[in-house]
């Protein structure tokens, strides 16, 4: 079963400095009349871009081929858990994922 939902601030306030002055991600409509929020999702590093295991190591996308963008991928038996490849990308890794899997990972995360 899938259940729909929608999540959003209650006010945002009318500073379009705020993130969530367009009200909610996604929406048809925005709840303060301005233009609404995208899906597009644009993470500062691609650290967290986590993508399919079994790819050529990277540090750019520009050496992934096709489609594959370069991200952390998991690598379950691996001595690095997580490591920079190109893959089919999967979804966006969290700080906190990132540091459960890999306590000594440095920037962007710092764990």
């Amino acid at each position: 079963m899938t259940l729909p939902i929608e999540m959003k601030p209650v006010n945002p306030g009318p500073s379009t400095g705020n993130p969530y002055f367009c009200g909610n991600p996604g929406g048809l409509t925005s709840i303060t009349g301005e233009a609404p929020s995208t899906w597009e999702v644009h993470p500062p590093s691609i650290d967290y871009n986590w993508v399919s295991a079994g790819g050529n190591k990277c540090s750019s996308s520009y050496q992934c081929s096709g489609s594959q963008i370069c991200g952390n991928s998991f690598n379950a038996g691996h001595a690095d858990l997580i490591q920079m490849s190109c893959g089919n990308q999967l979804g966006y890794w969290s700080a906190a994922q990132v540091c459960g899997l890999s306590p000594n990972y440095g920037a962007p995360f710092n764990c």
